[in-house]
């Protein structure tokens, strides 16, 4: 009965999407859609009436897989990302600056890498606190993730799916 409601409800919501893409004068109506899988792009292309395509969000999983020869060391953590992307710089500052101090003083054999491209100098910066390690624009970040115990990932602004999260799961990383 459940996947009959579930279903009802997809109904209502491609119902309610397909009235608001064609209703008005056909200024207003869609000239294309982009679906994440093939079952969206069908659906969005017969609703909007309209050329649709598929554009998959993610991450490559052939290539973000764990490694069970990679032994994954204990008390430490990652955080990764674009180091010059604002909504980064302010989660892995104010995790730094909030929790990882406590983390730190608790278990000062606890180790947290931040890894990325263009750090800023804030970011930089995060090296001079206690248990803090960045390395900058490192080619291949698979290497460090996998030997990593857990990912770190606060979000504090910002929309929209963190591949940085799809890439952790496809690893099997704790989050």
């Amino acid at each position: 009965f459940g996947a009959l409601r579930h279903r009802a409800r997809l109904a209502v919501v491609f119902g309610l999407m397909q009235w608001i893409f064609n209703r008005g004068n056909a200024a207003h109506r869609l000239s294309a859609a982009i679906g994440v899988s093939p079952s969206d792009t069908k659906r969005l292309g017969l609703m909007g009436g309209c050329a649709s395509v598929t554009i998959r969000n993610g991450v490559d999983t052939d290539t973000y897989q764990p490694d069970s020869s990679v032994m994954r060391v204990p008390r430490t953590c990652a955080f990764w990302g674009d180091l010059s992307f604002e909504p980064n710089i302010d989660a892995v500052r104010w995790f730094v600056h909030k929790v990882w101090k406590h983390v730190s003083y608790s278990r000062p054999d606890a180790k947290l890498t931040i890894l990325g491209r263009r750090p800023v100098d804030a970011v930089l910066a995060l090296a001079d606190e206690p248990c803090v390690e960045v390395l900058p624009d490192v080619p291949d970040l698979r290497p460090y993730l996998r030997s990593t115990a857990a990912a770190v990932m606060p979000m504090r602004c910002g929309h929209g799916i963190k591949n940085k999260l799809l890439e952790a799961a496809s690893m099997q990383m704790p989050i």
